[in-house]
């Protein structure tokens, strides 16, 4: 059985290092400004539904919860046991979250990914994230939905576009590359 295996007991996350991030990591990270120190979990946001489900002040049915994160059922799903996993410290969108609380946050998806799979008795699942009411955030604190997916379920998801043209590409990627 793996390590993170659930018939490890109900926290089956407690043998992960409380940091899974190094500080070492920046000198060996391509891309060493995403890999910054990391300053201390965001207080939570009075106005913030999440925020308020983390404080207790309004309830949820809590799939997982540990010191750094909570997944709970989502109250309108799009399949049953459509389940959302969020950092318990406030961010507002998945830009501003620090790697290391992102990290641990990442760290339990896989196992309450497979949890929602089995349950739900689906062969797939999505996981998604929004950042922003344009792109279908409704909620502002970074979070991820893990939807069970069977045939012929009737949830649509994304459409590709026209294929990306080479110059295209290049472009793209120089102005991408700046902003690491």
């Amino acid at each position: 059985c793996h390590p993170l295996c659930s018939r490890q007991g109900p926290h089956f996350l407690s043998s992960i290092p409380a940091l899974i991030y190094h500080p070492a990591l920046p000198l060996l990270h391509p891309y060493p400004r995403l890999m910054a120190s990391t300053p201390p979990a965001a207080p939570s946001d009075t106005d913030c539904l999440f925020c308020k489900i983390v404080g207790g002040s309004v309830p949820a049915h809590k799939v997982f919860e540990d010191d750094h994160t909570l997944a709970f059922l989502d109250i309108f799903p799009s399949a049953p046991f459509h389940t959302l996993v969020i950092p318990k410290g406030h961010h507002p969108s998945l830009d501003v979250v620090p790697p290391a609380v992102l990290a641990r946050s990442m760290a339990a998806l896989p196992e309450i990914a497979r949890a929602v799979k089995v349950a739900s008795g689906a062969p797939g699942f999505n996981v998604l994230q929004s950042n922003g009411s344009v792109a279908g955030q409704v909620i502002p604190h970074v979070h991820f939905h893990v939807i069970p997916r069977k045939e012929g379920d009737g949830i649509h998801m994304m459409k590709s576009g026209a294929k990306l043209l080479d110059d295209e590409a290049k472009e793209q990627l120089e102005n991408l590359k700046k902003e690491l």
